[in-house]
């Protein structure tokens, strides 16, 4: 049986190509780098428009928060729309492959999370070039600067260690 995200990939590629005249899994160049920046500001506003629907701020009444169930929907369902046709256009492949390619990435990422929350995570364990998260490279190892600063790849050892040189 097909699974629910498989299905809504596949509609997703689906509306794309049949009412929006576009396949976001044959862009390349300038129209795939468009094309994902379209999606990416959407998806944002989306999820802006969805926070209109969430009584929020931190200075109103806290016993009066809510949530406008089906409009914060509506707004989140259209927001995924957006990001749905991004993982078609950065991946590839077949709306199966992409949902089990997506499933395992949230699996390893969510066991991650889980971990940080557990070793009482700050976010400052960070990569001094590229502020990457270092505990995401600690299976490929760190790379420690002559001050004391860790960096995630040699490379960026090499490029922060040059600019360090050449002042």
């Amino acid at each position: 049986m097909e699974d629910r995200f498989q299905l809504m990939l596949k509609m997703q590629l689906e509306l794309q190509k049949q009412h929006m005249g576009q396949n976001p899994q044959t862009l390349t160049g300038d129209e795939m780098a468009d094309f994902m920046r379209t999606m990416a500001w959407s998806c944002e506003d989306e999820i802006h428009e969805a926070m209109n629907e969430v009584d929020w701020k931190p200075w109103a009444h806290p016993e009066v928060r809510s949530v406008r169930e089906v409009a914060f929907l509506k707004e989140m369902v259209d927001a995924f729309h957006f990001f749905m046709n991004m993982l078609l256009c950065g991946l590839p492949d077949s709306p199966e492959v992409i949902a089990d390619k997506f499933t395992m990435a949230y699996i390893a990422k969510n066991a991650i999370n889980a971990q940080r929350q557990a070793e009482g995570y700050t976010g400052l364990d960070k990569c001094a070039e590229c502020h990457r998260d270092l505990i995401e490279v600690d299976q490929l190892g760190r790379y420690n600067g002559p001050d004391g600063k860790q960096f995630c790849t040699i490379e960026h050892f090499h490029e922060y260690t040059r600019k360090v040189l050449n002042g």
